[in-house]
C-alpha cells in the first residue's frame, strides 16, 4: 500500500511534467462575431473588397521601401529605428538580450516581405487606412539619443493632406524603461475618423528560443481581472476582447509586445491566411493614449507598471509560490554571482526546509517494511478472501499506529514547491543564455553532453536503493523503471532543473545515509 502511494506520486508528476511539455496550456475560446459591424471591423484591403469586411488585411500593405526614411531612437535599454513611409517601426533591438550567446541583438520585429509594419492603423475606410500606412510623414527629428543628460524625449510623426486631414504619431521615450508613452492623433477633414486601431504584428522576431519547452506563445489580453487566451482563426475574423481591459500582448517564451490601454479601449487578435499573429488596441475618439511596452518578461520590470502586466508569465497551478521562489534565486545570486550556484543553494534552503517532513516519512517507511512479514503472512492465511485480508492489515496498522499514507503525506505536502521551483527554473528569463561552470554556458538550454541528466538518473538509482521498500517484485520493478523515465525527460529540460533535481537527489541520499546509520546504532544498542 504504501509503495503503491509512493508510485502513484510519481507517475502523477511523470505525466504532469510530459503534458506541460508536449502540450501548450489550452487557449480560451471566445464567440467570433458571425455579422461584424464594419464601424468595429478593421478595414479590408482593395485587392479584397469584393469580400466581406471581416478582418484586416495587413499581409497585402507593402512594407517600407526607399520612399521612406529611417529614424532613429537609442536609449540605454534599445535601438528602435522608426520609418517615416506609415510611420511605423522597422526594427526594434533588445540591448541587452541577443539571439545567441555571442549573437546579435534581438530584433522584436519580425522581418516578413509583403506584411504590415508594428504600429500601422485601421480606419473605418480602406482609402483612408492605405494613406496612413502607405503615406510619408514628417518626422520631428532624424535621430533620438535619450542617456543621462537627457532622460526623456519625444518623437512625433504628422502626416498632413489637401483636404484638411492631419495624423499624428506622438512618441515619448525614457531613459532605463521599455515603455513607450503614444498617442495617435487623427483630425481634420471630411473622412470618418470615429474609430480606429493599432496593431502591432506580423507576431514577434527573434528570441522566441522556439527549440526550448515553454509555456502559451500567442496573443493574450488581461480584461476584468483575468487572462484572455486566444487561438484566432487564420483568415476569419477578429477576436475581440472588451470590458476593463488593461493590456493586450503577443508574447513568447521570454518576451512580449504590448498595448498598455487606457479606460474603454478594447483588444483585438487577429491571425492572416499565412498563421501569423496580430495584436491590436481599439482607440475610441477622447482616448487615443497608450503605452507601448516591448521587451523581456522580467517579473519586477512587468509587475512595476501596475497593470497586472506581470501576469503574463504563467508559472502553472503554483504560481503563488513561484513568485517567492524567484525572489529567493535572485537574492542568492546577489551574493554568488552565478545562477548556478543559487540554485544549488536554493535546493539546499528547500531541502533543510522540508527535512523534518522528509525524516518523517522516512521513519514511517521503515515501520511499514517491518511490518512486512506479518502482512506476507496474512496474505498467505488469507489468500482466497480479500475482504478479510483488509480487514486484519488494517487492524495490523492501528495496532501499530500507523496508516498506509504515512510515508507519502508528508511528499504530497512537498510536491507544490517541487512544481513551483520547476516553472521557475524552466521559463525565467533569469536564466537565459546565463552560464554555469565549464561547458554549461547557458543554463536555459539542455546540457549538450548529457552529463547532468545522466548524473541525475545514477542518483535517482542510489536513492531507490537506499529507501526502504514494502513493494512486491513487481512494483519494485516499475519504479526501477523510473530513473529510466526521468533520465529521458530530462536530457532536453534546461540545465539548471537539472542541477536542481540531482542537487536534491544527492542531499536525499546524504540523509537517508544519516538515518540509516543512525538506525543501526539504536538497534545495536
Amino acid at each position: 500500500m504504501e509503495k503503491r502511494a509512493i508510485l502513484a506520486v510519481l507517475l502523477s508528476f511523470v505525466i504532469i511534467v510530459l503534458y506541460q511539455v508536449l502540450f501548450a496550456p489550452p487557449a480560451t475560446q471566445r464567440e467570433k462575431p458571425a455579422t461584424p459591424d464594419k464601424e468595429k471591423t478593421p478595414a479590408v484591403a482593395p485587392a479584397q473588397k469584393e469580400a466581406p469586411a471581416v478582418a484586416p488585411t495587413p499581409q497585402s500593405l507593402p512594407s517600407s521601401d526607399s520612399r521612406g526614411q529611417d529614424v532613429v531612437v537609442e536609449t540605454d535599454l534599445v535601438r528602435v529605428v522608426f520609418t517615416t513611409r506609415g510611420g511605423q517601426i522597422k526594427k526594434y533591438l533588445l540591448k541587452n538580450y541577443r539571439v545567441s550567446m555571442q549573437g546579435e541583438p534581438i530584433d522584436m520585429v519580425r522581418d516578413t516581405p509583403g506584411a504590415a509594419l508594428p504600429l500601422y492603423l485601421e480606419f473605418p475606410s480602406d482609402e483612408l487606412s492605405r494613406l496612413a500606412n502607405e503615406g510619408i510623414y514628417a518626422a520631428s527629428r532624424r535621430s533620438l539619443t535619450v542617456d543621462g543628460r537627457a532622460p526623456s524625449a519625444d518623437l512625433v510623426f504628422s502626416l498632413k493632406t489637401d483636404s484638411g486631414l492631419e495624423i499624428q504619431k506622438r512618441f515619448r521615450f525614457q531613459r532605463g524603461k521599455y515603455q513607450i508613452e503614444t498617442e495617435v492623433v487623427a483630425k481634420g477633414g471630411n473622412e470618418d475618423l470615429s474609430s480606429l486601431a493599432v496593431f502591432w504584428g506580423p507576431g514577434l522576431g527573434q528570441g522566441s528560443d522556439s527549440s526550448q519547452s515553454g509555456g502559451y506563445e500567442g496573443p493574450v489580453a488581461f480584461s476584468n481581472e483575468k487572462l484572455e487566451k486566444e487561438e484566432p482563426v487564420a483568415g476569419g475574423a477578429p477576436s475581440r476582447v472588451s470590458g476593463e481591459v488593461k493590456w493586450a500582448a503577443l508574447q513568447n517564451k521570454y518576451f512580449l509586445a504590448a498595448f498598455l490601454a487606457q479606460r474603454g479601449q478594447e483588444a483585438i487578435f487577429f491571425r492572416d491566411t499565412a498563421e501569423r499573429d496580430f495584436v491590436g488596441l481599439s482607440l475610441p475618439p477622447g482616448e487615443r493614449r497608450f503605452s507601448l511596452f516591448v521587451g523581456p518578461k522580467e517579473h519586477e520590470r512587468l509587475e512595476a507598471l501596475g497593470v497586472g502586466l506581470e501576469r503574463v508569465i504563467d508559472y502553472g497551478w503554483f504560481s503563488f509560490l513561484a513568485k517567492p521562489l524567484l525572489d529567493l534565486l535572485r537574492f542568492l545570486y546577489g551574493f554568488t554571482k552565478n545562477y548556478g550556484v543559487a540554485i544549488i543553494l536554493l535546493t539546499v534552503v528547500i531541502k533543510v526546509l522540508f527535512s523534518p517532513l522528509t525524516h518523517k516519512s522516512f521513519k514511517s517507511m521503515q515501520k511499514m517494511q517491518a511490518l512486512q512479514p506479518q502482512i506476507k503472512r496474512l496474505q498467505q492465511l488469507y489468500k482466497n478472501d480479500k475482504q478479510r485480508l483488509n480487514q486484519e492489515v488494517m487492524s495490523l496498522y492501528r495496532e501499530r499506529k500507523l496508516t498506509p499514507m504515512g510515508g507519502c503525506f508528508p511528499m504530497l505536502l512537498q510536491i507544490p514547491v517541487f512544481f513551483a521551483l520547476y516553472r521557475v527554473l524552466l521559463d525565467a528569463i533569469e536564466l537565459r543564455h546565463t552560464p554555469f561552470f565549464w561547458w554549461i554556458t547557458d543554463l536555459s538550454a539542455k546540457d549538450p553532453y548529457y552529463v547532468w541528466p545522466i548524473l541525475m538518473g545514477i542518483s535517482m538509482v542510489i536513492q531507490q536503493k537506499m529507501t526502504p521498500s514494502a513493494a512486491d517484485p513487481m512494483q519494485a520493478k516499475i519504479m526501477m523503471l523510473m530513473p529510466i523515465v526521468f533520465t529521458i525527460m530530462f536530457l532536453n529540460f534546461p540545465v539548471g532543473l537539472v542541477i536542481y533535481w540531482l542537487v536534491n537527489n544527492v542531499l536525499t541520499i546524504a540523509q537517508q545515509y544519516f538515518m540509516n546509520w543512525q538506525q543501526s546504532r539504536e538497534r545495536a544498542s
